[in-house]
């Protein structure tokens, strides 16, 4: 994932951050015409709620916003990595991130790893 270094400068220094760039993944399926151009939705994995232990690092699932209202098809990949079982209908692309650390928003992206896929799977079976 190509993710874009950004800098803001404030009053005592610059911060730092990467912005993932995510638009051509979650705009590759047509979508209602009124819904293009839809606003990602991160959401932080911090803790394995299924299994009951916190993480080290962050993991974010992120979609569209109006996934469920903007003509979005069912994700066939979440239902057969929770072999139909999630709570939940997921619908659109999705993309799976990792962040160091489990600040509130931790300004950097590193690779996912294979343990990284049981946290999400867990996620949408407990979500």
């Amino acid at each position: 994932m190509n993710c874009e270094l950004r800098t803001e400068d404030e009053g005592y220094g610059s911060v730092q951050w990467e912005m993932p760039d995510t638009d051509g993944i979650l705009s590759s399926e047509k979508v209602l015409p009124e819904f293009e151009g839809g606003i990602p939705e991160r959401k932080p994995i911090k803790r394995n709620v299924l299994r009951g232990f916190n993480l080290d690092h962050t993991v974010e699932v992120v979609g569209r916003e109006t996934f469920l209202i903007d003509g979005s098809k069912s994700n066939s990949c979440v239902m057969e990595i929770t072999k139909g079982k999630m709570t939940h209908d997921w619908r659109g692309p999705i993309v799976v991130l990792r962040q160091p650390g489990t600040e509130i928003d931790p300004r950097f992206y590193e690779d996912v790893t294979a343990a990284d896929l049981r946290i999400v799977v867990d996620y949408f079976l407990s979500y």
